[in-house]
């Protein structure tokens, strides 16, 4: 289901990699509407479900069954995501194209957050910091002017 969504919002040029975790939550909430319609399938839509009075007899009560508010919310959540992505026909227009990616030349750097990435941040900033000692010192400028001296001659 990830990949048919990302198929298609490419095709579209209308994905991003910031639009990762919003298809993968549509993907978990649509496996837990598919979950919710199978329990009402074969539960059916009202369910017998025991109760206990007061006194604390078990008595038989006809209900909605549970699954059909799990199957609402994640109807109106995945309607939502597929609003925002543009896959609905009244949404589509409203979503503008990417630019198309340009080839970059050379090894591309690693992802923070990946195993490489540590490594090469840390060799990348030692290499600034010997670069910056490297570098001559200026000696620092005293003006004497600013300092006073008091009536012996020492510096105050």
């Amino acid at each position: 289901m990830f990949k048919a969504m990302v198929r298609q919002l490419a095709e579209r040029r209308a994905v991003t990699a910031g639009d990762g975790d919003l298809i993968a939550i549509y993907c978990s909430t649509k496996e837990r509407w598919l979950q919710a319609l199978e329990a009402i399938r074969t539960q059916g839509v009202v369910c017998v479900y025991k109760r206990m009075t007061p006194s604390g007899e078990a008595v038989d009560v006809e209900k909605p069954n549970l699954s059909l508010k799990i199957a609402e919310v994640s109807e109106r959540s995945m309607v939502s995501i597929l609003t925002r992505l543009g896959l609905t026909p009244k949404d589509r227009e409203h979503v503008r194209p990417t630019s198309p990616t340009k080839q970059k030349k050379g090894p591309v750097p690693p992802a923070p957050g990946t195993t490489g990435w540590l490594a090469e941040e840390a060799a990348r900033l030692r290499a600034e910091q010997a670069a910056e000692e490297a570098m001559p010192q200026p000696e620092p400028d005293i003006d004497l002017d600013l300092i006073s001296f008091d009536d012996e001659g020492d510096a105050a």
